[in-house]
């Protein structure tokens, strides 16, 4: 199974940065026991568009059209519904076994996703009911996944 992130706003060096590079690693290195076989992050410049609904349509358009074809579609977003750590995992580990080949999480810009995103998403996803900036979000995300992985591999990382 592929992992796919695809994120509006570019990450600049910093130490979100590094903290999603240092996460991609461990991701990739626990995860290939498990199943996942390709870990991608691509990340999209902000549409320039002085409309609201234009840019946010134009960053929809973005991110669908470089995601793999027929994945999960997981759109972070404000509204969506919020997991534990362990049934975030247990949500990754069905969808694995239910024999998809990739998982797609999607990052929206300032505004949030287009509405092609949100149509499109087999599950809207909410980090915390907080705000946060797009870097840490990312980060957390990257951070979520390899908690994920770990829990799958029962490894002392994640505890309750």
């Amino acid at each position: 199974m592929q992992i796919f992130i695809g994120a509006i706003g570019r990450l600049k060096k910093s130490d979100e940065l590094n903290l999603c590079n240092k996460f991609e690693t461990r991701i990739k290195r626990a995860g290939a026991n498990l199943g996942f076989t390709q870990f991608t992050h691509l990340d999209f410049d902000e549409d320039k568009s002085t409309q609201t609904l234009k840019r946010k349509s134009n960053e929809a358009e973005k991110l669908l059209n470089a995601i793999p074809k027929s994945a999960i579609i997981i759109a972070l977003d404000e509204h969506g519904k919020q997991f534990s750590s362990a049934d975030f995992s247990k949500k990754i580990a069905n969808f694995r076994d239910d024999g998809h080949h990739a998982i797609v999480f999607l990052l929206g810009g300032p505004d949030g996703h287009g509405q092609a995103v949100l149509e499109r998403a087999d599950l809207k996803l909410s980090l915390s009911k907080m705000t946060w900036p797009h870097q840490i979000a990312r980060a957390l995300l990257f951070e979520q996944i390899y908690r994920a992985i770990t829990i799958m591999n029962n490894h002392p990382y994640h505890r309750e």
